[in-house]
């Protein structure tokens, strides 16, 4: 579908502020409201050989226990959520045996402590996950149809919806926004394959409202959402002869683009100003929304940038890159990291050498490190109140990847 880089114009960064949902829409709030339903789990009945079990104690002092789940295939994750004291691992799984019954999305519930309470099977592959009333809705591609299917905190379907579609459409995301949920959709065109992006809007009953497709094309390299301040922005790449984007309609509000290269958008940030991680056809660079522009390194395969106040931290390849503004501060050799904001700080996992490390940031220094030795790859950090979790992969027998989940030692 794409040509090379260095022939198209591959520009970036669409932002839109995406209008909330009519009047006389129902309001509903599950951030604050989700951890008051459903208060006790209901445990599902099934054979206590693999599914049901308690987490390892660990003998490292750096960490509590370790749990892993999966079968004869491989397993990935999509989402994390802690409500009543369990973690909810959101994934895809391929296998059909031990811990599932089927393979495509799944639900796993363990216990703060590791012990497993459940696992869940559903028909579709899952995308994206977000709060719904008294549980989560999750964002499907079922036989080529969107589907918004809200469960219980028991695993237990409440409602689906397949979004009304006559061409070939996939999901890309579905976040909460105020009076209901913004379902991104991926629209495909019939003869020109080009793809458009689609903002569908669901009511909090999964009902729904309304929907709008971009005039523009997108290469779909890169798509996300954010919530700033109760504003919600999107931001994907496009196709395009031209720098700059026109758009009309709906998708009115755009960002400047710096008009000195062509660019492909890996991720962006919000602070006083938008800053987009950006690659050339060799360069990782950072791009200010006034035009300023910082060179990192040479073209990285994996990049991802976050904040803490006034400083920005990215993660390109094996290495993580400080700022301040456009003044870079400090670039150290970590490995392949990924970047957690929460609280005051700015949290990081990496993985190198058979060795995972966690480390937090304040004001462009570190204050935290915690490392210790596991085979572990692509770790991801979650943070609750229960304390700190790593989530990553591990081989299993079969020479697939199961899910691992361990607890960083308070200690």
């Amino acid at each position: 579908m794409h040509e090379p880089k260095i022939q198209l114009r591959i520009i970036a960064a669409l932002l839109v502020a995406v209008i909330a949902l009519g009047v006389g829409l129902f309001f509903y709030d599950p951030i604050n409201s989700s951890s008051q339903a459903n208060g006790n789990l209901n445990q599902p009945t099934i054979p206590a050989h693999q599914k049901i079990r308690d987490g390892v104690i660990s003998l490292d002092p750096a960490l509590d226990f370790t749990q892993t789940f999966g079968g004869s295939m491989s397993e990935d994750v999509v989402d994390i959520f802690f409500i009543n004291d369990s973690l909810y691992i959101f994934g895809n799984t391929t296998s059909s045996d031990l811990d599932f019954d089927n393979s495509g999305a799944y639900l796993a519930i363990i216990g703060k402590m590791g012990n497993t309470l459940g696992f869940f099977s559903y028909y579709g592959t899952l995308v994206a996950v977000t709060l719904y009333s008294g549980g989560f809705v999750m964002a499907l591609n079922r036989d080529g149809c969107p589907i918004a299917y809200a469960i219980d905190l028991s695993g237990s379907e409440i409602k689906s919806l397949a979004l009304p579609c006559v061409r070939k459409e996939s999901a890309l995301d579905i976040k909460y926004i105020s009076g209901g949920y913004l379902f991104v959709t991926a629209l495909s065109q019939e003869i020109t394959t080009v793809t458009r992006l689609k903002l569908t809007m669901l009511t909090s009953e999964l009902e729904f409202s309304g929907s709008v497709v971009t005039d523009e094309v997108y290469s779909l390299q890169y798509v996300d959402t954010l919530d700033v301040m109760g504003e919600y922005y999107l931001v994907a790449n496009a196709l395009s002869d031209l720098r700059n984007m026109l758009c009309v309609g709906e998708w009115s509000n755009l960002a400047f683009y710096p008009k000195e290269f062509s660019y492909t958008v890996a991720d962006f940030w919000i602070t006083d100003k938008i800053y987009y991680l950006a690659t050339t056809h060799d360069k990782t660079v950072l791009i200010s929304q006034d035009g300023g522009v910082v060179e990192l390194c040479g073209l990285s395969k994996q990049a991802a940038i976050s904040g803490q106040g006034d400083y920005l931290y990215v993660s390109a390849d094996e290495q993580l890159f400080c700022l301040s503004g456009q003044t870079l501060l400090f670039c150290a050799q970590y490995g392949k990291t990924e970047l957690l904001p929460y609280g005051d700080a700015l949290y990081t996992v990496s993985a190198l050498n058979s060795r995972v490390c966690v480390r937090a940031f304040r004001n462009g220094s570190k204050t935290y490190e915690n490392s210790f030795s596991y085979s572990i790859s692509s770790p991801r950090l979650y943070i609750c109140q229960a304390g700190m979790y790593v989530v990553g992969y591990t081989l299993d027998d079969y020479g697939q990847t199961d899910v691992t989940l361990i607890k960083i030692s308070s200690h």
